[in-house]
């Protein structure tokens, strides 16, 4: 939005907006002026926000400056400024200009960073939010249904269920490739059926959460899994599959229903022996001795 063009020993500057550029056609466009040091400090102290204000006023010291620059040709920092009571994501670059030997001069370059530090909390809050999912899912393809793209998070104690690589094209080809060599023969046509573009789009079409549990052949043990399907929220023609081991849920879940039905046969088993009791005791008070 500004760029600075200072001499830095006497601390005249040129300025112009995001509007102008350096010729002598266009000076309503650009500013002169002197103590461009002095000047920034004073301002910093009256725009910047609060806790940036050290590493900026650090980043227009004349000194810090000249010994920085002698090393290394460009510095950068993102700061923010307040605006209307709201602090804004700013970006400073500094590069140093032209031939030191015959006058030290930078450039300086500034320009509103608010909607790149937005995309970067943002991608950092689905990181964090995707970090977390993973601690419960294996596994979490996301795909855009716009051109099957996807990319997967995959928590690094898990197996590579789908045995598919992270990023890539055509996911419901690969995954339909992949169902034959990794599911449980027995299980491949319901997961196949589960993962069809089709089915999955009516699915999503109606609101529908989608979800099935299925075998992984894995060193020759069988390990349960279930696959989940929902419509991202945030994105539209994306969904997201979420697969996580249910090994220890389902072997679990059996042995509970292997002691209710255990539990029943022997309540069922005592209610005739009952029966047969009073049966027994009926006939015997009905004959007469």
């Amino acid at each position: 939005e500004s760029i600075y063009d200072v001499n830095i020993d006497t601390g005249e500057y040129t300025h112009t907006n995001k509007n102008g550029v350096f010729t002598e056609d266009l000076l309503d466009n650009v500013k002169l002026g002197k103590e461009y040091f002095e000047s920034s400090a004073k301002n910093i102290e009256l725009v910047v926000f609060t806790q940036d204000q050290p590493k900026m006023l650090n980043l227009v010291n004349r000194e810090h400056l000249l010994e920085e620059l002698s090393e290394k040709p460009v510095l950068s920092e993102d700061y923010r400024l307040v605006i209307h009571g709201k602090p804004i994501w700013y970006h400073m670059k500094i590069v140093r200009a032209g031939d030191w030997s015959k006058e030290r001069r930078m450039l300086v370059g500034v320009f509103n960073n608010e909607h790149l530090k937005q995309q970067e909390a943002e991608h950092k809050t689905f990181s964090e939010m995707t970090n977390i999912l993973c601690e419960s899912y294996e596994s979490i393809y996301y795909v855009d249904m716009a051109d099957d793209s996807y990319f997967m998070f995959k928590n690094h104690g898990g197996i590579m269920e789908l045995e598919m690589e992270l990023r890539g094209q055509n996911f419901f080809e690969e995954a339909q490739k992949r169902v034959k060599m990794v599911i449980h023969p027995d299980d491949v046509a319901m997961v196949a059926n589960f993962i069809d573009r089709a089915h999955i789009v009516q699915a999503i079409e109606h609101g529908e959460v989608k979800s099935t549990e299925y075998r992984i052949v894995q060193t020759g043990e069988c390990i349960y899994y279930r696959m989940r399907v929902v419509k991202s929220h945030s994105f539209d023609n994306h969904i997201v599959i979420a697969v996580e081991n249910v090994d220890e849920e389902v072997h679990e879940r059996r042995r509970q229903q292997q002691q209710l039905e255990d539990a029943l046969r022997m309540a069922q088993s005592a209610n005739r022996a009952k029966t047969t009791f009073l049966n027994n005791m009926s006939h015997d008070i009905r004959t007469p001795m």
